[in-house]
């Protein structure tokens, strides 16, 4: 394979990259090839010593999309780079699962959260609705239970509301960190310790 065709096979490949970024990262390869030319390499000498285009792609791919969901924040970008994590080898497919699983959990932790808030809010607004409506609303229950109850339910869903917005936060960081490890032990680099973000 000689320059040209590696450019091709590595530019099309990066198809969801930014023009900005592939510019970057043609440039850089230009480099690798001048380098290699200035040293009496041949071009298929040089492109077999850099790798296959794809595998390479995959790799800038998934550190585009970790950078991206690093610098921000969103469920989309995080989803975005833990499928191009899981792209880059067999052992991210096997602790994809639990994750799914844990994004299940909080998702449920959520609903539980806006669940309580809710119910909190029915009790309160039920208790002053029937002092102006009794022949519509029946409560068999003294008004200051019902309002203790809604008003600790509107607090109890608030709290676990906080909880799983700080459980979120930890969630999004580990996984950035452990995609960032996977890049660079997939890359060769030492990846035995996670990197401080």
């Amino acid at each position: 394979m000689n320059k040209n065709e590696f450019m091709k096979e590595l530019s099309r490949n990066l198809s969801n990259v930014p023009e900005e970024e592939k510019q970057d990262i043609s440039t850089d390869y230009d480099e690798y090839f001048a380098i290699g030319i200035e040293q009496g390499r041949s071009e298929e000498n040089i492109a077999l010593s850099l790798g296959e285009p794809k595998t390479i792609a995959k790799q800038l791919r998934a550190n585009y999309m970790i950078e991206k969901a690093q610098s921000t924040k969103s469920s989309r970008n995080i989803g975005r780079a833990v499928i191009a994590g899981v792209g880059l080898g067999f052992f991210n497919i096997i602790l994809l699962g639990p994750f799914i699983a844990i994004v299940g959990i909080l998702i449920a932790l959520y609903a539980t959260a806006f669940g309580f808030t809710i119910s909190g809010v029915g009790a309160v607004l039920g208790t002053f609705l029937k002092s102006i409506f009794p022949q519509y609303i029946s409560m068999d229950v003294n008004w200051v239970i019902s309002m203790s109850m809604g008003i600790g339910f509107i607090a109890l869903g608030d709290l676990m509301f906080m909880g799983c917005k700080n459980l979120s936060r930890w969630l999004y960081k580990e996984t950035i960190k452990y995609l960032k490890t996977n890049i660079k032990i997939i890359n060769g680099k030492e990846g035995q310790n996670y990197e401080r973000i």
